[in-house]
């Protein structure tokens, strides 16, 4: 891992009550989504998708996104990107 930080921004500015985390890790990226997650006790991962041709799909087996709500048992919300 290279970088690890909580994000700056105030939960309060949004009526948040928890805390974001950002990182930046090298692999696989939805595997590491996923184990990250898993290991930090996330209770929601938000990722974006941009949507993919379903020839691509099919050739690389989904997109990030897909792959990550294969894949997690940590509730995924996806929004567009």
């Amino acid at each position: 891992m290279v970088d690890h930080g909580t994000s700056t921004r105030s939960p309060e500015l949004y009526g948040a009550k928890g805390v974001a985390e950002v990182a930046i890790e090298f692999g696989d990226e939805a595997e590491k989504i996923v184990t990250y997650a898993q290991e930090k006790g996330a209770d929601l991962i938000v990722i974006g998708a941009r949507g993919i041709g379903p020839l691509t799909a099919l050739m690389e087996g989904g997109g990030v996104a897909s792959k990550v709500v294969k894949h997690s048992r940590v509730p995924v919300l996806v929004v567009s990107a």
